[in-house]
């Protein structure tokens, strides 16, 4: 093969390689983790990525009055058009639920949940609302390892 083939299988390559990465992205799962921080009310809520499930872990610090959390609904919504419920967390609280402190806010909780679903909630909004008047909201910010 002469020197100017092999230039030319080289310069091929390197411009295919480049395309080849953009075709099959890196699909990272397992490790994934993202955050909400809630305004109001006031809060943090992690998410975490594992073989088999998505944990989520938080806690509120104000913003609960009420100990019926029957009266609370605990959303995560896909906020574009045509905006739908992409998991509604409220069965998760109403048993066994969050405990309520004495300043409105919750002890910290966790609840696992089957499945993957960090890269479907990123960018998207959990909402939290009582008696259907929305408390407050928070974005949820993937920070993708390895991908």
């Amino acid at each position: 093969m002469s020197q100017k083939n092999s230039i030319l299988i080289f310069v091929f390559l390197a411009l295919l390689l480049p395309l080849s990465l953009v075709a099959h992205p890196v699909k990272r799962v397992n490790g994934d983790v993202a955050y909400s921080a809630f305004s109001t009310p006031s809060g943090y809520i992690q998410y975490s990525e594992s073989a088999t499930k998505t944990t989520i872990v938080g806690k509120w610090n104000d913003g609960f009055v009420d100990g019926d959390w029957a009266n609370y609904k605990i959303l995560i919504v896909k906020t574009t058009a045509p905006a739908t419920i992409l998991y509604d967390l409220t069965p998760l609280f109403k048993g066994p639920p969050a405990v309520l402190t004495q300043n409105g806010g919750t002890e910290g909780w966790r609840f696992d949940i089957t499945g993957h679903f960090l890269r479907t909630w990123n960018k998207q909004t959990m909402i939290v609302k009582h008696n259907g008047v929305t408390l407050g909201s928070a974005t949820i910010n993937g920070l993708w390892v390895g991908a």
